[in-house]
């Protein structure tokens, strides 16, 4: 997530969370299957306005470092592909 700032969305105060596609795909997804529905507008392709509580910012917040911490490769698998090339 690279952005976060309040927004009002129907009479609710909410997050926006700006940030790129593939993460947005990703908070929509954790969106269905935590099934607490979360998210109060998906505006567009890089931003939605979630939920302004605690529990839900911590899930995501969590929820987003895993996964950008399993899509990493560890640097020692980086320099051995480096070095068959």
């Amino acid at each position: 997530m690279s952005t976060l700032a309040t927004a009002k969305v129907a009479g609710e105060l909410g997050v926006l969370v700006t940030c790129d596609a593939p993460m947005k795909q990703f908070i929509l997804y954790l969106n269905e299957k935590e099934g607490q529905k979360f998210v109060l507008a998906d505006l567009d392709s890089t931003h939605v306005v979630v939920r302004n509580d605690a529990t839900v910012l911590t899930l995501i917040k969590e929820q987003v470092a895993k996964y950008i911490e399993d899509q990493n490769v560890p640097t020692e698998l980086k320099s051995k592909t480096k070095r068959r090339n």
